[in-house]
């Protein structure tokens, strides 16, 4: 006979439990099923936990790898009293929704189906990951799913100002607080929303033990302490781009959590979003997960993840990634599933218009052609290939000299793109057609910073200079607007413009991709094209086939678990049922 699970409440969650001794084999299946099902283990009762809301999910994990699974009497209360609080946050959730419909239609706008199911579907989580595509809204939907409580959002610091405004309109019940400037950070109280930027995240306590070891400098130890001890309950943290916590190296990461780790301790809400989930290699996927405490839910553990995605064991005992155009398992959408609601344009926005892509062959001079030779055979000659050097840049080795010699030459050939980059900025603007410029260097944007007609988004703006230009692009001020890829390919909205001119590609593929989506998001009514200038060059063109290429692969990993049509974790019914011993 299989095994047995009952499933008890304490201290208001669901709790999973053998009913006797099993074999290893049964007690690896109990584990998985716990995952599959969203409960945790928490050292501190030393019980496998749930919010009571993933009840039937648990239920349904367990019976599917062979238990029987059996349900306390005495939990039958909790979970009717579950089915009431879960009815009245859909409730809740609804009547936020009519608002924000009704804030959309003074902006001659309405609320997208989609939209309402996304703000449905996070709303009761206590993990989870809004993955939709770029432009379709996740900042309303998470604006409309948050409870009255106290909630805090952590962003770019472009994206303090849309949030904040945001907020304005679809959550006048908030007050609203933005941070800014180092040491800043507070906890928002009930009733409030708190913004600030990931720079912003107070050190650790493991930090200011590690500078203490190293006699360095100390942030203000009292701050640190008033804040890590006081994690309201009950808070709602949403991390905005969380792609940027992708690296387990990062002093970010580290705090955002530490921050996640408080806010569930005291009973809180942790929610992600990005466009994104997978910018560049496999394994930012998993530790973004990781860092959402949602890694286990999803894949169980690392070998597990590493087997789906086909990696091998290398001789030093690092893991070898192979390329997505190998192929990736179908299992790993149905496991995304279990923690991120990812749906893209075409498929929930059928008439948003899809961006077309555009190379514009350009001649190089004579010098830069001779350069470029020289490049080309002082890697051949150190047998670096350009594959070798993209690598590099991908892993952030800037260092490496198989991508020091080809940074040189980029960053001198972005500057010789200029006079094509300007050349077609000179036809839209005698067309009247606005035009966003992109580059991953920074020489081609500052080339158009005392353009007449012009603006920027460069590295080392403030936030409010950063809105202010893109509010006047959007209003129609400007003739156009060069930006670089990294500081305004995210937070920000560019669908005055239907035409992008990259003059060069960043080395990581999702960030081309988000800059790209700027300009196609939801307010968008026509089609996007975006132009890529290509030198005519064999190492400029190898290179422009790798990124584009990479661009395509990747993100049909993640694509793959996007869904239509979104429902929530669980029904009201279900619980109901499950209270009356009916399932």
């Amino acid at each position: 006979m299989n095994p047995s699970v009952i499933l008890t409440t304490e201290g208001g969650q669901i709790c999973a439990s053998l009913t006797a001794r099993v074999s290893q084999e049964w007690f690896s299946l109990f584990r998985q099923g716990c995952y599959q099902g969203g409960a945790r283990w928490v050292s501190a009762s030393r019980k496998n936990l749930a919010p009571l809301y993933n009840a039937i999910r648990l239920k349904a994990a367990m019976e599917s790898l062979g238990f029987v699974v059996q349900v306390a009497n005495d939990a039958a209360e909790d979970l009717a009293g579950a089915a009431i609080e879960l009815r009245g946050v859909s409730e809740g959730v609804r009547e936020r929704l009519l608002l924000a419909d009704g804030v959309l239609s003074l902006r001659g706008a309405r609320l997208a189906p989609y939209q309402a199911e996304g703000a449905e579907w996070i709303a009761p989580c206590d993990r989870a990951l809004l993955g939709d595509q770029q432009g379709l809204g996740k900042t309303l939907q998470l604006l409309c799913a948050a409870p009255a409580g106290p909630v805090m959002v952590v962003c770019p610091s472009v994206a303090k100002g849309v949030w904040n405004r945001e907020a304005l309109a679809f959550r006048p019940d908030l007050t609203r607080k933005v941070l800014e400037g180092r040491g800043s950070a507070v906890w928002p109280a009930s009733g409030e929303v708190v913004i600030l930027n990931y720079e912003l995240l107070p050190a650790t306590w493991a930090e200011l033990e590690a500078a203490r070891q190293a006699d360095e400098e100390l942030p203000d130890d009292a701050s640190v302490d008033a804040f890590w001890n006081s994690v309201p309950e009950g808070c709602t943290l949403i991390l905005d781009e969380a792609q940027f916590l992708k690296s387990n190296k990062t002093a970010r990461t580290a705090r955002a959590r530490s921050l996640i780790k408080a806010v569930l301790k005291q009973g809180g809400r942790v929610w992600g979003a990005t466009g994104t989930p997978l910018l560049n290699r496999q394994l930012e996927l998993w530790n973004l997960l990781t860092t959402l405490q949602l890694h286990r839910e999803a894949f169980g553990d690392f070998l597990k993840f590493a087997e789906l995605f086909g990696a091998l064991k290398g001789k030093w005992g690092q893991y070898v990634w192979p390329n997505p155009k190998d192929g990736v398992s179908p299992e790993i959408a149905t496991r995304l599933k279990r923690v991120m609601l990812r749906r893209l344009r075409r498929d929930v926005l059928p008439q948003l218009p899809e961006k077309i892509r555009q190379d514009v062959p350009v001649e190089i001079t004579a010098a830069a052609r001779r350069m470029l030779d020289k490049v080309a055979a002082d890697l051949a000659a150190k047998g670096i290939t350009i594959e070798d050097a993209i690598a590099a840049a991908e892993m952030g080795r800037l260092a490496d000299p198989a991508f020091e010699e080809l940074s040189r030459a980029n960053e001198e050939l972005a500057r010789a793109m200029i006079p094509a980059a300007i050349e077609i900025a000179e036809s839209y603007e005698e067309a009247g057609e606005p035009l966003i410029v992109w580059s991953d260097h920074r020489a081609p944007v500052l080339a158009f910073r005392d353009r007449p007609g012009w603006a920027t988004i460069e590295g080392g703006m403030s936030a409010s200079q950063k809105t202010a230009a893109v509010e006047a692009f959007q209003a129609g001020k400007l003739k156009g607007i060069a930006c670089s890829i990294r500081a305004g390919g995210t937070a920000i909205t560019l669908t005055y413009a239907c035409a992008e001119l990259f003059v060069d590609l960043s080395y990581v593929p999702g960030e081309n991709e988000q800059a790209e989506d700027r300009a196609v998001r939801h307010g968008q009514t026509r089609g996007v094209v975006c132009r890529r200038l290509v030198p005519d060059h064999i190492l400029c063109q190898r290179k422009h086939e790798i990124i584009t290429g990479k661009m395509e692969l990747i993100s049909g990993t993640v694509d793959a678990a996007a869904v239509v049509k979104a429902t929530p974790k669980v029904a009201v019914e279900a619980l109901e049922k499950l209270s009356r011993g009916e399932l």
